[in-house]
């Protein structure tokens, strides 16, 4: 028996408590009877003659319909979910499809199977995707190595950008410039009482299951997923019960949902997800994009110890939730640190060390932006050294449009040629100097400093030469637009062939 009915018998046994709680009441007019189990009503009822229904039938009637229920679940309670083939483990154990499998307390395989594509038990339940044997096989593809990751980033969708999603700023009248980033807009909302409600429709509006199901169908294997180090508490009372104490914590909760999501629809169409620690207390960059405290440009990551360990508190509880989901592939550490090497190498060890009491997949570093490092450093290149160390990559960032420096080039010729010259030479050397770890470039745009004529020449370059390191992902999937925005390109006909097996 596999039909929904298996598991209207298990529900009806949960009942049945209540059932004979009603029976053995008799006749009762008390109100919370039927509002306690809605069969009270029909169980106790008056007849046409104004008689009232035996007891002893009624007895008859509920111990049948027990004994009904019990034999009924002894024929299929050998069966013990490993679904496959699409099929959700229900909430009692059992393989198949539609609300009755794949909606409340479903356990395996919910992924986008008429549940919304929310998995509210995270990825410890071992969430196997449930998409097509072209999806499932793309997965395991990147996960094993066997495919390089080539993707997109998700930027702004739960680290807020303004240049990239300027609605909730817009929803509240709050200045770009005096409130950079989610903590700061996030003020702003509440200040009118706004917060919730325009934090929910951008979360369920900026990046929904059809950009999942779109990036499948280009061949996208794979994305960088920015989070902030406040969502995971949503499983624990709120930010302010991270450990230990750190300040600001005033954070809408509600975000971890439609992480959950995220990880579900990338299970559902074939594509590994990079948790990435995006903005950590304090701001590790003092920019919009690591969530500042204030409009000052500065970072406080690196000055007090509270925020080192709160984030690999925030660390540990993200990798502890979703290491055995399907579409999991790694973790990235922190997203373009500032400040003290000395305090960002040892946050590295502690947090590496977390990650691998529960997991062997990726875990990725990345060296400070600014001032720019390359990764071949004296203090990289003797990093995480030995066997101890496995599955570490570096996480590199290849702009084209950023400072004065030669690979910001005001002409195509020039800008390209440091693509197939210099960026291919940078990725060599990175590789020579590190050769026990692996490249992902992080994060690239087709934006650049000369005429845009050309860009769709410009990224295909791009592509090509950052496909001689072990990954990339670009910057990014929606927001904003022209160069920054992959859908973009797509439509403007960039070389397709260069991404994976489209399904």
């Amino acid at each position: 028996m596999r039909g929904p009915s298996v598991n209207r018998i298990c529900a009806s046994l949960q009942s049945l408590g209540s059932i004979c709680k009603v029976f053995t009441l008799g006749r009762s007019n008390d109100s919370r009877t039927s509002s306690e189990c809605p069969l009270a009503s029909k169980s106790s009822r008056w007849t046409e003659k104004g008689e009232e229904e035996s007891t002893e039938t009624m007895a008859r009637g509920v111990y049948s319909l027990l004994l009904v229920a019990i034999l009924g679940l002894t024929i299929v309670l050998a069966q013990n979910c490993g679904c496959g083939g699409g099929e959700c483990c229900s909430r009692w154990g059992y393989c198949g499809t539609g609300n009755d499998y794949c909606g409340d307390g479903c356990r395996q395989n919910c992924g986008g199977n008429n549940n919304g594509g929310n998995n509210n038990n995270g990825g410890n339940d071992n969430n196997n995707g449930g998409g097509s044997d072209c999806a499932k096989n793309r997965l395991a593809s990147v996960k094993n190595g066997s495919a390089k990751p080539k993707g997109v980033n998700l930027g702004s969708w739960f680290v807020l950008e303004q240049w990239m999603s300027s609605g909730p700023w817009d929803a509240g009248n709050c200045d770009h410039n005096a409130n950079p980033g989610s903590y700061l807009v996030e003020q702003c909302l509440n200040r009118q009482g706004k917060r919730e409600s325009v934090m929910q429709n951008h979360w369920n509006t900026f990046i929904t299951e059809g950009d999942f199901r779109k990036m499948s169908s280009y061949g996208i294997n794979f994305v960088r997923l920015p989070v902030g180090w406040w969502q995971i508490y949503d499983d624990y009372g709120g930010p302010q019960n991270v450990q230990p104490y750190v300040s600001p914590n005033d954070y809408q909760s509600g975000g971890l949902a439609y992480i959950t999501k995220a990880f579900d629809w990338a299970a559902k169409y074939g594509i590994g997800v990079l948790l990435c620690m995006h903005a950590a207390p304090g701001s590790q960059g003092g920019t919009d994009n690591s969530s500042p405290p204030d409009a000052s440009s500065n970072f406080y990551w690196d000055k007090y110890s509270n925020n080192q360990e709160a984030t690999i508190d925030s660390i540990k509880k993200y990798v502890n939730k979703y290491h055995n989901h399907a579409a999991y592939w790694g973790v990235a550490l922190l997203n373009e640190p500032r400040g003290d090497t000395n305090v960002l190498r040892n946050y590295y060890l502690k947090a590496y060390e977390a990650v691998r009491t529960m997991t062997d997949k990726p875990v990725v570093l990345n060296p400070l932006i600014v001032p720019f490092q390359s990764g071949c450093e004296g203090e990289w290149t003797n990093f995480m050294q030995g066997d101890h160390y496995k599955n570490v990559w570096y996480d590199m960032h290849y702009y084209a449009c950023f400072g004065d420096g030669d690979s910001n080039q005001k002409n195509y010729g020039g800008a390209v040629g440091y693509i197939n010259w210099d960026r291919k030479n940078q990725i060599r050397d990175l590789k020579a100097a590190q050769p026990n770890k692996k490249i992902l470039i992080g994060e690239w745009a087709g934006a650049n400093s000369f005429n845009d004529d050309h860009l769709v020449d410009f990224v295909n370059a791009e592509m090509n030469v950052f496909g001689t390191a072990d990954g990339w992902t670009f910057w990014s999937w929606a927001g904003s637009g022209g160069g920054w925005n992959f859908q973009d390109m797509l439509n403007k006909g960039i070389d397709q062939g260069q991404l994976g097996q489209k399904c």
